[in-house]
């Protein structure tokens, strides 16, 4: 029984980020945090290729409109969503990241009967040489 509570516990703690998207003490970076980390690679992992096919189909409205309800209508605004030439990838450009690890862009990418996703973020400056960025994968299960 102890075993169920905690994970019961751990579950709770890592949906409750998703859950209070609207709640206006979550900050407008943990909004966006949970749009471009938890959000966007469920709708690509978790649709069955849905949310794939609406971008090949020219339809951006459902991803603007959630980026409008998760974080809000400045952000949505922001955004953009272009295919990548002679490939089956799309580019999402987000305003520029206020603090790490928020995203430059995202970059989705449907190989086969698998989907990619990879992410430009902001990192922390520690070694006082610029502006450093990351590149990252998130898979189904989380980053890597």
């Amino acid at each position: 029984m102890k075993h169920l509570s905690i994970i019961l516990f751990i579950s709770i703690s890592l949906l409750t980020p998703i859950v209070q998207g609207k709640d206006e003490a979550q900050s407008r970076h943990d909004k966006i945090y949970a749009f471009q980390h938890k959000l966007t690679p469920s709708l690509l992992f978790k649709t069955d290729g849905r949310f794939f096919a609406d971008l090949e189909n020219g339809s951006k409205s459902k991803l603007i409109g959630i980026a409008k309800e998760s974080v809000d209508s400045t952000f949505a605004k922001a955004l953009t969503i272009q295919p990548v030439k002679n490939k089956d990838a799309y580019t999402i450009t987000f305003q520029k990241p206020a603090e790490p690890p928020e995203c430059y862009h995202v970059l989705l990418i449907k190989s086969d009967d698998e989907y990619l996703y990879y992410t430009l973020e902001k990192g922390i400056d520690v070694f006082g040489q610029g502006n450093p960025s990351f590149l990252c994968q998130w898979t189904p299960g989380g980053n890597t």
